[in-house]
This record gives structure tokens, C-alpha cells and sequence, in this order.
């Protein structure tokens, strides 16, 4: 029993230690740049990505897509539970930005996240999305 106790007083800081040591890159990049992951409407009209063409994705369903908002000129039209099932598409385009756009901007975080699991890092949400693109 002496021995699970010093095992459990010594082994969860350990892993503690670990998973910070490997987390810690990331939090630091996080802190560093608040607005990192994110665009803006002027930077996507001026080209983000040192002037490489972006590809626009567009998380929203296709009503959403051709309804009253519209979309961006040249964007492609994946909606959100498509996505996974789609990140092979996009990593083919791993040369350039992928620059996601919803209505807000709460769903194209979350396909964000999805694209930087699926191994696509430079990944963009369009602040505001195609509310701010209206505008």
C-alpha cells in the first residue's frame, strides 16, 4: 500500500511535467499573437499568405451558401460535418492558406480545429465572417 502512495505521489507530477513540457509551444504561440489563426476582410481582399492566392472554404450548409449573405467569390462550399471527410482535399493544397468563413465566425474555429487535427496548419478564420465580408 506504501508503495502505490509514493507511485501516485511521484508519478502524477511526472506526468504533469510531461504534458506541459509538450503543451507549452503551443500556449506560449497562443499568448504571444491573441489574433493568430485569425484574418481579417481587408487582409483576405489584399491576399494573406504573402501574396499566395488563399483557398476559401466556406463551412456553412449550401442554403446558407446561396442565400441572402451569398459567399466570397471562388470559395468552396464544404459545410462543417463534411469537413473531416474532406481534410485529404484540402492537404493536397497544403502549399497555400485555407481561409475558413461562416456566417460569424463560431463554426469556422471549430473547422479550424478540425484542419489543424487533419495536419493543415496554416489555417485562417475570417474575423467576423461573411456578416463582416458584407459590411
Amino acid at each position: 500500500m506504501a508503495g502505490d502512495t509514493a507511485a501516485l505521489r511521484y508519478g502524477v507530477p511526472g506526468l504533469a511535467a510531461l504534458a506541459l513540457i509538450a503543451f507549452l509551444p503551443r500556449l506560449v504561440r497562443r499568448f504571444k499573437d491573441p489574433s493568430a489563426g485569425f484574418t481579417t476582410v481587408e487582409a483576405l481582399k489584399g491576399k494573406p499568405g504573402g501574396g499566395r492566392e488563399p483557398v476559401i472554404v466556406d463551412v456553412r450548409e449550401p442554403g446558407e451558401f446561396a442565400g441572402a449573405l451569398g459567399h466570397i467569390p471562388g470559395a468552396l462550399n464544404i459545410p462543417l460535418g463534411e469537413l473531416p471527410a474532406r481534410c485529404d482535399d484540402l492537404k493536397r493544397r497544403a502549399d497555400v492558406p485555407v481561409v475558413l468563413v461562416c456566417r460569424t465566425e463560431k463554426r469556422s474555429a471549430r473547422a479550424a480545429a478540425i484542419l489543424r487535427v487533419c495536419g493543415i496548419d496554416d489555417v485562417r478564420v475570417l474575423r467576423g465572417g461573411m456578416e463582416a465580408w458584407r459590411k
